[in-house]
Order: C-alpha cells, then sequence, then structure tokens
C-alpha cells in the first residue's frame, strides 16, 4: 500500500482523522480552521519580516554597493549616499563617503 501515490490514501488518512476526531470530541472543522488560520499569520508575517529587510537592509547595501562601483571605476561625479540612522548601515556609509572624501583629496595632492 506505501507505493501508491499519497492522492491515493488521502482518503484513509481522512477517514482515520475524522474517526480520531470524533472519538476525542473535538470538531474537525474547527481544527482545519485553526490550522488554516495559522498558516495565513505565518505567511503575512513572512511576506512582512520580508519587506522589512528588504527596505532596512538590501536597498540600502545596494546603493552603497552602486556608489562604491562608480568610485571604483573612476566617477568622481556620483553623489554620496549617506542612511540616516545610528544602525550599522549608516555607520557604513558615513565610513565610506568619508573614504572617498579622502582619496579625492589623495588625487588631488598627486595632481
Amino acid at each position: 500500500m506505501s507505493w501508491l501515490p499519497i492522492s491515493y490514501h488521502a482518503p484513509f488518512y481522512l477517514g482515520l482523522a475524522k474517526e480520531y476526531y470524533r472519538d476525542v470530541g473535538i470538531d474537525l472543522k474547527i481544527h482545519v480552521t485553526f490550522l488554516i488560520i495559522l498558516v495565513v499569520v505565518f505567511a503575512i508575517v513572512f511576506v512582512v519580516l520580508n519587506l522589512l529587510l528588504h527596505y532596512l537592509v538590501v536597498a540600502p547595501v545596494k546603493r552603497v554597493s552602486a556608489v562604491a562601483e562608480a568610485v571604483s571605476l573612476g566617477d568622481e561625479s556620483v553623489e554620496s549616499y549617506v542612511k540616516p540612522g545610528k544602525d550599522e548601515i549608516s555607520t557604513l556609509s558615513v565610513a565610506f563617503n568619508r573614504m572617498r572624501e579622502s582619496l579625492k583629496h589623495a588625487m588631488e595632492m598627486l595632481k
């Protein structure tokens, strides 16, 4: 019986579940509704955390990376990016802009 696809076994398992819930005295519909609500809540939390991660971490790092790429190719006209706040990415953007200004000053001294 184990070689058969799960869709073949589903009615058997559902029948066992219905029998178990009837014996225990729990309504199967309430349990299934609770599980569906739980899955929806987890999906919403996952989407919200994903959006927060994107806007608070990924987007600023991509922006600093793009500025670093332009500066490494010799483009001095690219505007600096300073992320407001006191987190690590803000510190990174400030340090990168300071390094950029030092590099610009050093290049002027060489000329």
